[in-house]
This record gives structure tokens, sequence and C-alpha cells, in this order.
């Protein structure tokens, strides 16, 4: 009963670190898509097993920033492809019981999910922007002029999910060896 109540606490100060580190990555200054919003996606939905602290995790600083900055035509898309990138990261958590394997896995999707998000939100800015022509010129030209933010947002999803996976990891040894210090006491 401890334990489960321990592992409850953990997963509410891990949604509450992820709230607050996507909350101030959206506000400090930084290279144009180089956030760890897309890690964040794939951390919350690999390792927090409660699907309303998942969502949070995620939507809840994403909600409030953009209410603060302003929405776009383009939210929708965006908020999908966040979406989508948080059930990959549900995906790790099936699969991989390590966190050797959960950080490999990590870098895998962490590719696969700027990928996607790089295709879901590009298709957005073609769609609805107004930016680009409705034909195939427009849309091949939406996609060669986003290159140079994909460079970004791959960069930092890869490094981003490195460190979140291994603090992480860190962080259940610790909590490992507290519970295992106080059965023992």
């Amino acid at each position: 009963m401890r334990k489960l109540f321990m592992h409850r606490q953990y997963e509410i100060v891990v949604t509450l670190f992820l709230i607050t580190a996507a909350f101030l990555s959206r506000f400090l200054p930084h290279p144009m898509n180089f956030t760890p919003v897309l890690a964040i996606a794939l951390l919350a939905g690999a390792r927090i097993q409660n699907v309303w602290l998942r969502l949070a995790a995620l939507f809840l600083p994403i909600l409030v920033s953009d209410a603060l900055l302003g929405f776009h035509a383009t939210i929708p898309f965006i908020y999908a492809s966040y979406f989508l990138i948080l059930m990959l990261g549900s995906r790790i958590a099936q699969k991989s019981q390590t966190s050797g394997a959960l950080a490999m896995q990590g870098v895998i999707l962490g590719l696969g999910g700027s990928v996607l998000f790089f295709i879901i939100s590009n298709f957005g800015v073609w769609l609805v922007s107004g930016m680009y022509t409705a034909d195939w010129s427009g849309f091949i030209g939406c996609y060669t002029n986003a290159i140079p933010f994909f460079r970004n947002t791959l960069i930092s999803t890869l490094i981003y999910t490195q460190l979140l996976f291994h603090l992480h990891a860190l962080a259940l040894l610790f909590q490992q060896r507290e519970i295992s210090g106080q059965v023992s006491n």
C-alpha cells in the first residue's frame, strides 16, 4: 500500500515538473522550434500511468501558454501531433521495462515523433495558413520552407528525450532506494 502511495506521489511530482518545464520552455529565449515539448510528450506517455496526469503534463502548459501567446489556425494540427506523440510514448511503456531500453526507444521514437510533428504541423500550415497556394507547388513549397525548422525540432527532441529519460531513470533509482530503505528500517 505504501509503495502504491509513493508511486502516486511520484507521478504527481513528475507531472508538475513536466508542466513547469513545458510552460517555461515556451517563454524562455530559445532558437525557433528548439523546445522540450515533444520529449515531454514521449516521457509523459511512457512513464505517467494515470491518463489524466499524462494529458495534463502535456496539454495544460501548452493551452495556458498558447492562451497567453495567442492561438492560430494551425493549433488543431499541432495539438493532434502532440497527442499522437503522447500515444507513441505510451507504446514505449508497454514494450520496455529497463531504463536503458526505455532511453533507446525514446531516441527512436523521438526521431519518429519529430517526423510526425513535421508532417502534421506543416500540412496544417499548407492547408489553413493562406501562406501557400492550394496546389502541389504550394504543398512542396511549404514543406521545403519548413526544413530548417525540422532540424531544430529533431535536435531538440533527441537532446531533451535523452535528458528527460535519464533524469527519470535516476529519479526512479533514488525512489527505489528510499522505499527499500524504509522497508528495512
